[in-house]
């Protein structure tokens, strides 16, 4: 059986007028209290139902964004642990096939590295197949969303080469090579009141009603900080954002990802669409290059 696990953080900072959802503003939530009740439930429930399919984990709300980083990751892991079991080798045993002829469209949106020429950004794909620019490497996604390779085999899955591009992110941050990325985008905001940031010399960031276009700029990743450096509504800005306070950064592949700061989610659209998951893992890793880092000088 597969079903998706769903979260539900009520609590806001204000109530937004349009949201039917129950929520309820409160300050000084019992965080911790709360999220080992969560954890004590999805105990509960992972008894009776046993090792499942688990699609998504869906955190909602509320404002599930008020949610501390640490208690996110407590939650995956439960779910990992308690509840999981691998997608891939269910649908391998099962049968289960997947008909449609273009499978393959859009894997150039999270596959970004060749494993055979380590190239970046040189796969492309073509109905069923996927193919290296640079060597020539081709794969078929077959039916059930596996890799039948033309020459040598690297991953079974697209989760292998996901995790493969995420061991090489994180070698590079170890292995002290030179972190400079930079991402031109396109900025869309959404602000839940007039916020000054004040980690940006007090750069003043007006309430929006939606998310909004903002302007257009660079997003700068390296080993001491994650700035963003061009115009927001008019005004020339650079707002930095602490890399050892983004310790997961949500993304669309191929659209968008975003980071959250004090009352405001920044929604970075690169002008190269496919540069969403390596933003994710380069500031992924370099949370953990950093927290470890810090753990060896104490």
């Amino acid at each position: 059986m597969s079903f998706g696990v769903y979260i539900h953080w009520p609590f806001c900072r204000s109530k937004c007028p349009y949201c039917d959802f129950y929520s309820k503003v409160q300050k000084n939530v019992p965080q911790n209290e709360i999220i080992q009740t969560y954890l004590e439930d999805i105990s509960y429930y992972a008894e009776r139902t046993g090792k499942q399919n688990i699609t998504s984990i869906f955190f909602g709300g509320g404002t599930p964004s008020l949610i501390d980083a640490c208690n996110i990751e407590k939650i995956d892991e439960i779910v990992a642990k308690s509840l999981y079991v691998d997608n891939f080798k269910w649908q391998e045993e099962t049968g289960n096939l997947y008909v449609g002829k273009k499978r393959a469209e859009g894997l150039e949106n999270i596959l970004y590295m060749c494993p055979c020429c380590k190239k970046e950004f040189s796969i492309k794909t073509d109905d069923d197949k996927i193919i290296c620019t640079n060597c020539d490497t081709k794969v078929i996604y077959n039916q059930a969303c596996h890799f039948d390779w033309e020459k040598e085999k690297y991953f079974n899955h697209i989760g292998e080469w996901y995790a493969y591009q995420n061991q090489i992110e994180k070698e590079r941050h170890f292995q002290n090579k030179e972190l400079n990325l930079t991402i031109p985008v396109q900025l869309k905001i959404l602000a839940e009141k007039d916020t000054l940031i004040k980690e940006s010399n007090d750069f003043e960031i007006r309430k929006t009603k939606r998310i909004e276009n903002a302007g257009s700029g660079n997003l700068i990743i390296t080993r001491e900080r994650i700035f963003y450096k061009g115009v927001i509504f008019g005004e020339n800005a650079e707002i930095r954002f602490n890399p050892r306070a983004v310790q997961y950064l949500p993304y669309t592949p191929g659209d968008n990802f975003q980071i959250y700061l004090q009352d405001v989610m920044f929604a970075f659209h690169p002008i190269d669409s496919r540069l969403c998951a390596k933003a994710a893992l380069t500031i992924e890793t370099l949370y953990e290059f950093l927290e470890q880092k810090a753990a060896e000088i104490v």
